[in-house]
């Protein structure tokens, strides 16, 4: 349903793509957050694609806030 990109961050050969995931499976909506770490090599093509998840809602412990 949706999956946009947040982020981007790039450092030489490394980028780092902050992601949010939405989709409906069995008619169940479920969602996430995400970063991808992804390594070029040096003709820019990607040699390895590492994923992370976390849960959407975040809560801030030393501050009093939490986000969606």
């Amino acid at each position: 349903m949706e999956w946009p990109i947040k982020n981007i961050w790039i450092n030489n050969e490394i980028a780092f793509v902050e992601w949010h995931f939405k989709c409906n499976y069995k008619n169940r909506i479920g969602e996430f957050d995400g970063v991808s770490i992804i390594k070029f090599d040096e003709a820019n093509k990607m040699i390895s694609v590492k994923g992370f998840q976390s849960a959407s809602r975040h809560v801030y412990p030393y501050e009093n806030r939490t986000s969606i």
